[in-house]
């Protein structure tokens, strides 16, 4: 049955049944409301993303629990990186009127994985007609620490850690391009990654119980290449990136060996893996990844420094073994 078979207000009460309970020290009043109405935040912070048919997923490859999880995961990823932890989200979803009502249920119970793993709350939104399906999720956080970690909070002679691997989201999405009936458990783990990215809250929380020893951090969505670009033009310095220290793991390369593809340019350039770009303070790195690594078990890696620009605006530039290489484009929307 489609969603056209029903009263729109009796199916934003029956989506928000599968949402879970809101938070009561944090919200005043969720869904059912002209708007909703928080308790007290020390330091917000906001953003919002969208997601859009045939352009971020294809719903004959996702499934819409997974979709409701990353349409979360990728906002809930910008928090992080700006040092925060989220706590309130509201959804704007617009869906063609033929649309099952199931699909939009277990769209609905991917929002709640979301919600319940990383605690915030869903408390409203918008539901409207569409050709395509639309997610645009707008999310509130909390700052984490005293302070945000901006783009421009860079150092001269930082060192940058990266969490995790990179590479596995665009392998992923090679092998959906690919049109294989059949994957490879390597190729699977890769498709898993592109479709349940998982935002690093915990990584940062542990690594900002060291005050002061991280100065700025990005997510990497775009590709290390291009999203390290904005804290260099931000911060006004150059960031050097040492090709041989980026983490990939043995998905990756083994699905690149498969598809006869460049494992280093799906881990500069691919995007959409979420991890965390740290600027941190030289005397403080190793600490850093100690904390970050034993709250947490994810793996924290050097892969470059910061230093003073030698043009007038900060650039990223890409060495192998102390020797400049040319830097590959990053994902652009324009």
């Amino acid at each position: 049955m489609s969603i056209s078979n029903h009263n729109e207000f009796q199916l934003i009460e029956h989506w928000a049944d599968i949402l879970p309970p809101d938070a009561p020290s944090k919200v005043l009043l969720g869904i059912g409301d002209d708007a909703a109405c928080l308790t007290d935040l020390t330091s917000p912070v906001f953003s919002c993303d969208a997601l859009i048919e045939n352009v971020h997923f294809r719903r004959e490859w996702i499934s819409p629990r997974q979709l409701g999880w990353k349409s979360m995961a990728v906002n809930v990823s910008d928090m992080a990186a700006m040092g925060a932890a989220p706590v309130v989200v509201t959804i704007s979803l617009a869906l063609p009127p033929q649309t099952e009502t199931a699909w939009v249920e277990n769209l609905y119970r991917g929002f709640a994985d979301a919600a319940k793993q990383f605690q915030f709350s869903i408390v409203g939104g918008d539901t409207t007609k569409s050709d395509q399906i639309m997610i645009s999720v707008s999310i509130i956080g909390e700052l984490i620490s005293s302070h945000a970690l901006r783009r421009d909070g860079a150092k001269e002679n930082d060192v940058l850690l990266i969490t995790g691997t990179l590479g596995e989201s665009a392998a992923g999405l090679a092998v959906l391009q690919s049109n294989q009936n059949a994957h490879t458990p390597f190729e699977q783990h890769c498709i898993e990654k592109h479709f349940l990215p998982y935002p690093r809250v915990a990584e940062i929380r542990a690594a900002l119980k060291l005050e002061n020893a991280l100065h700025s951090a990005i997510d990497i969505s775009d590709g290390i290449i291009g999203d390290a670009a904005h804290i260099a033009a931000k911060s006004g310095l150059d960031l050097v990136i040492e090709a041989t220290q980026i983490p990939i793991s043995k998905f990756c390369r083994q699905t690149a060996d498969n598809l006869n593809a460049d494992p280093l340019q799906w881990a500069l350039a691919g995007g959409e893996d979420y991890e965390l770009l740290l600027c941190v303070d030289p005397v403080a790195a190793d600490q850093v990844i100690e904390l970050i690594q034993s709250a947490t078990n994810t793996p924290v890696h050097h892969v470059g420094f910061c230093r003073k620009a030698a043009t007038q605006q900060g650039k990223v530039l890409l060495q192998r073994n102390d020797e400049s290489i040319p830097a590959p484009q990053s994902w652009r929307h324009f």
